[in-house]
């Protein structure tokens, strides 16, 4: 399935493999909309600039998702959009 989304400068991008979400025995879509929770959460009061602010998020976006022990391997890959279509001016 394809599809589009248009993105504005801030706005971050996170792309994951399902290690990172799926449980054993659980359902795929309460599994995903845990993932959509926790990352709305660690975000709520904005992701500050910068590649470390982005770098802590998805530390603690990881950390809160695995827990100390992982089950399962896991890829999570995120950037953020900058600039616009003029360099950011």
């Amino acid at each position: 399935m394809a599809a589009e989304a248009s993105l504005d400068p801030g706005d971050v991008v996170l792309l994951y493999s399902d290690g990172l979400i799926e449980r054993r025995g659980s359902d795929p879509d309460r599994d995903l909309a845990r993932l959509l929770r926790a990352a709305e959460s660690y975000a709520r009061d904005g992701i500050p600039p910068g590649d470390e602010a982005l770098d802590a998020y998805v530390r603690d976006l990881v950390r809160h998702l695995t827990g100390p022990y992982p089950a399962d391997d896991s890829t999570i890959l995120a950037f953020r959009i900058i600039g616009g279509e003029n360099g950011g001016r």
